[in-house]
């Protein structure tokens, strides 16, 4: 009978706006003029908050970022039309306090909603008759977030949807290796739910794999989490909604080799002859210091605040980083050097009395696949999703005032590549060749791992062919 179960849910409007959409009771469009005193003496309810079958009096906002799909009405009885004959949608979404996957019902939803989420059945790559699916759970990374995430977001979608899957927790530093090695060797396409964060993709990628059958959904659920916050977040997609609605591509990466005597600091193994791959970034000077020096905090007891106290040691005096930088041009086959600009910022001698060492003064050099290190921290806003090439940012030494602020662009949509002191390169590749003494200066980041090199050391990475790496991952086009 029609509208016989309408009762029992809250049906909602849904309005478009720029950022996501705005839910609200029915009686709210029609009425807001004539009770306008009132509903502005009740504040809007925060984004966490579920709607379910509960009361609702004011608006909601979702952001695009937190939805996941829109299931069609069943029409089973009817029971899927309100009392005017609408056909009701469920709109599924996340929150983050609490953590949980939220559903709320409405009609008539905006075209581009309807467009960009409606959900008609499970891809191939959830698809138990085609693929096999598994749930890789890093219980180490993010403060253990990736275990919460999984009972109260992931399984609950997968319950809805009836997604089967198997889930694997980590109980070694080697675990996302050792999985990926097992499934690569099954006859039918893996689909691999990475909830880690960049480390766990680096361990993915570097696991020795027999075959090109597995695809990754990857999730920020670590410190870092560049590779998620660029392929979905900043481009307002839940990696959720990426798992229903997203393509697999080939994941650009680079190899970096270093030359001998280079070694791992957290385990003092040699880095292997023939290199490492990565996805996210590479970095000497002020990031692999943060980076380094926030890892060696972690534990003791200061959380979060472990990145602040990492960045004051690393600022507070401003080493000049002494060593040379060379690139890859896109079209070339021979190494270019490039210098950091030097201008008023640059800062003298650390001792007034000694004499400059070899080597050029900087104190950022990155190069990186993806737009963005955070959410919105956008650090190379001229990368694009899938693009096989880096880019290199890089500037000198100056005072910690202009340091800070250059780094405030990368807040601002990354207005910090067009200050003249900046220098923003496209490549295929970076050589750092180091002029250091001291071997805390001598530290490089790959993807949240370091590498300390040997005095006079070097390393290089360059862009690798898409045939070289088998593994894809899923995004929106």
């Amino acid at each position: 009978m029609p509208g016989a179960n309408h009762h029992t849910r809250h049906v909602l409007n849904a309005t478009l706006t720029t950022d996501g959409i705005t839910l609200t009771p029915p009686s709210s469009s029609s009425s807001s003029s004539a009770s306008s005193s009132s509903s502005s003496s009740s504040p809007p309810l925060p984004q966490s908050v579920p709607v379910d079958d509960s009361e609702i009096d004011n608006s909601l906002h979702v952001l695009w970022s937190s939805i996941v799909c829109l299931l069609p009405p069943t029409n089973d009885d009817g029971g899927d039309e309100d009392d005017h004959g609408n056909s009701i949608y469920t709109l599924l979404y996340t929150s983050a306090s609490p953590l949980e996957l939220n559903r709320c019902y409405i009609t008539s939803p905006p075209p581009s909603l309807f467009r960009r989420y409606l959900f008609h059945s499970l891809p191939p790559q959830l698809d138990s008759s085609i693929s096999d699916v598994h749930v890789l759970v890093s219980t180490a990374s993010g403060g253990a977030c990736a275990i919460s995430y999984n009972s109260y977001i992931v399984q609950p979608l997968f319950e809805e949807l009836r997604i089967s899957s198997e889930t694997s927790e980590t109980t070694s530093a080697t675990s996302i290796s050792e999985c990926m090695t097992a499934w690569s060797s099954r006859p039918r396409p893996q689909t691999v739910l990475l909830l880690s964060g960049d480390t766990g993709i680096y361990d993915a990628i570097n696991a020795p794999i027999a075959s090109s059958n597995i695809t990754l959904a990857i999730f920020p659920l670590g410190t870092g989490n560049a590779f998620a916050s660029s392929a979905h977040l900043s481009r307002g997609y839940s990696p959720l909604a990426a798992l229903l609605f997203g393509t697999a591509h080939s994941i650009p990466t680079f190899r970096a080799r270093f030359s001998p005597g280079s070694r791992w600091a957290s385990t003092g193994t040699p880095v292997p002859d023939e290199g490492i791959i990565g996805a996210v970034v590479i970095s000497w000077g002020f990031h692999a210091a943060l980076v380094a020096d926030s890892e060696s905090l972690r534990g003791a007891g200061v959380g979060v605040e472990r990145f602040k106290i990492a960045a004051e040691q690393n600022l507070q005096p401003v080493h000049q980083y002494r060593g040379r930088l060379s690139i890859l041009p896109p079209n070339g086959d021979s190494w270019r050097a490039i210098q950091s600009t030097i201008s008023n910022g640059v800062l003298s001698s650390e001792d007034p009395g000694a004499r400059d060492p070899p080597g050029d003064p900087h104190f950022y050099a990155l190069a990186t696949m993806c737009s963005n290190l955070e959410e919105a921290f956008r650090i190379s806003p001229g990368s694009r999703l899938g693009e096989r090439a880096i880019r290199v940012v890089h500037f000198p030494p100056m005072e910690e005032s202009e340091v800070m602020s250059l780094m405030g662009g990368a807040y601002q949509g990354g207005t910090h590549v067009d200050d003249d002191r900046v220098g923003y390169e496209v490549a295929r590749g970076l050589r750092i060749e180091m002029c250091e003494e001291d071997e805390r200066w001598r530290r490089v980041c790959v993807d949240g791992g370091t590498v300390v090199l040997p005095r006079d050391g070097w390393v290089e990475c360059e862009v690798m062919r898409e045939e070289e790496i088998g593994m894809k991952a899923l995004w929106i086009d």
